[in-house]
């Protein structure tokens, strides 16, 4: 009962949160008499990455069946609580067939979903920083651990092949092209940007279909997220279901459309006209904004401008 006591807490203290759950247990009475009665709001986070069960309780071992996630989705919508859903991590060529997103889409909107987040795997080969995700991979889907280093291994090729003058131009920045191994980020490897990009606008488009909000979980295409924080919660709809006394409106994704808008800016530029939680962090962030924003680069004299070579 940690979880219930925590939201009892958060209550008191009208703090708005965000519960990130595969559980149905969150739409028991208890706990949504909790949520109903959230002072500051709230906005419940399912994760559900596929339709295709069989699948799923092979990578979610012991987690309830998509079937249980839908019905506490209804549950929990029929309540009014807001309710997103995250489809992550998304496995290139398991569950990113479009008509298997439009699928999806359509179920989870009929549920009683607002949006859909969206981040495909972040994967690990041989002797990474993270091998773990390589042999959960590779066990889940009782495969060689080289079948999945094959899927991204083909992306990267895909990439330089769909995209050559972008991974011409862009290789050593953003590792589109590729050569022995895909670019490695943080102890990752994730699938190169430019094919990626193409996969979230198809994505967007059967998610806008059945009207539906589309996010991206990283700050890669902040244009994509609209130019709202992470997951979409500074939009208007969400906003009436999560209340801040304090935004933080200094992050990755509004910065690119500031700068985008404002042609180049400084740190003062910034928070004169954003309200960062803490300053210390974001300056330090804020001279190395290259490493967060594909869209953005540092001028001579240290302001930031929009980067039309990776164009969104």
């Amino acid at each position: 009962m940690v979880t219930k006591r925590i939201l009892e807490i958060l209550n008191g203290y009208s703090y708005p949160y965000i519960i990130n759950t595969k559980s149905d247990m969150v739409a028991e009475d208890e706990y949504v008499h909790l949520l109903k009665n959230s002072p500051a709001g709230v906005i419940v986070q399912f994760t559900v990455i596929s339709l295709d069960e069989e699948l799923t309780k092979k990578i979610e071992p012991g987690a309830p069946p998509i079937g249980k996630r839908l019905e506490a989705t209804r549950i929990l919508a029929s309540k009014n609580i807001y309710v997103q859903t995250r489809v992550s991590p998304i496995i290139p060529e398991l569950t990113d067939r479009l008509e298997d997103m439009h699928g999806l889409f359509v179920t989870l909107k009929e549920a009683g979903t607002r949006d859909i987040i969206v981040e495909y795997l972040r994967y690990s080969i041989g002797n990474m920083v993270n091998p773990f995700i390589r042999e959960w991979m590779s066990s889940a889907l009782q495969v060689q651990q080289t079948y999945i280093d094959g899927i991204y291994s083909r992306a990267y090729r895909e990439c330089s092949k769909t995209f050559p003058d972008c991974c011409k131009r862009n290789r050593a920045r953003f590792g589109c092209e590729w050569d022995s191994r895909p670019k490695v980020k943080s102890g990752y490897i994730r699938m190169p940007l430019r094919l990626k990009l193409e996969k979230y606008r198809k994505f967007k488009t059967e998610a806008e279909k059945e009207g539906l909000g589309f996010y991206v979980c990283s700050e890669e295409f902040p244009e994509i997220n609209g130019c709202l924080n992470c997951c979409g919660i500074k939009g208007a709809e969400a906003r009436r279901y999560l209340r801040f006394k304090y935004d933080n409106e200094a992050c990755a994704n509004t910065l690119a459309c500031f700068i985008r808008n404002k042609k180049d800016v400084s740190l003062n530029d910034a928070l004169g006209s954003m309200f960062s939680v803490d300053k210390n962090i974001f300056e330090k962030q804020f001279s190395n904004l290259d490493k967060y924003l594909v869209n953005v680069k540092k001028t001579p004299s240290g302001k930031w401008v929009y980067d039309e070579n990776f164009p969104i």
